[in-house]
């Protein structure tokens, strides 16, 4: 993407105080905020049926991994980055390449990332048993 000024980012993210501190980053970056979606049925609707440039994923969202969305952005080519509060995650061998910000996160490593994966830099690995 050659101006991420103004793209749009989806945000999904269960926890409102959370979810307001990254829109309020996002904004202050010069994003444009899509959603927050607390759910991941919120959040694959959204991904459905909106524009979206890129996303920010917590990667448990109540009881739900966010994988099964991470796949449907990989498939669709929307570039994102993962978002935890537990230290030492395990992330799909698929998804070695995708950036990940722990919470508690500061402002530049979190635009950072996303300014990463907004420029191609870290694309999610296809696995071998989803690659066709």
């Amino acid at each position: 993407m050659s101006d991420e000024r103004n793209s749009r980012i989806l945000v999904v993210e269960d926890q409102a105080a959370i979810s307001m501190l990254v829109e309020d980053l996002l904004v202050d970056s010069g994003y444009d905020v899509v959603g927050p979606a607390s759910s991941m049925e919120q959040a694959m609707d959204i991904t459905r049926s909106s524009a979206i440039d890129g996303a920010v994923l917590d990667i448990q969202i109540g009881d739900t991994p966010v994988y099964p969305l991470a796949d449907l952005l990989h498939s669709i080519g929307v570039p994102f980055i993962f978002s935890t509060g537990y230290q030492g995650t395990t992330i799909p061998e698929r998804f070695k390449g995708v950036p990940v910000v722990e919470k508690p996160y500061g402002s530049e490593a979190f635009v950072g990332a996303l300014q990463t994966a907004l420029r191609g830099a870290a694309k999610p690995r296809q696995s071998r048993s989803s690659a066709a």
